[in-house]
């Protein structure tokens, strides 16, 4: 089980990752189970491994409208 930071503070619900390797396809479709699950409105991703251009293409897939890439492409934030 990886380690996942869930935080449910009122409407707004946070979560970050160590993800470490967003390569996987079961990585990005478990993220977006939680997505929905917990109705989360802000994904932190730690360590993607991915170039910046995939993150338009994760966004989508787990369903958020908004990113940005910090810390040269090992932080982000949907």
């Amino acid at each position: 089980m990886p380690f996942v930071l869930m935080l449910v503070l009122g409407p707004i619900n946070f979560l970050v990752w160590n993800i470490q390797d967003a390569s996987k396809m079961d990585s990005l479709w478990y993220l977006k189970k939680l997505k929905v699950d917990y109705n989360v409105k802000l994904l932190v991703l730690l360590e993607p491994m991915l170039e910046e251009g995939r993150l338009d293409y994760v966004k989508r897939l787990v369903g958020f409208t908004s990113t940005i890439s910090l810390v040269e492409g090992k932080i982000w934030v949907l």
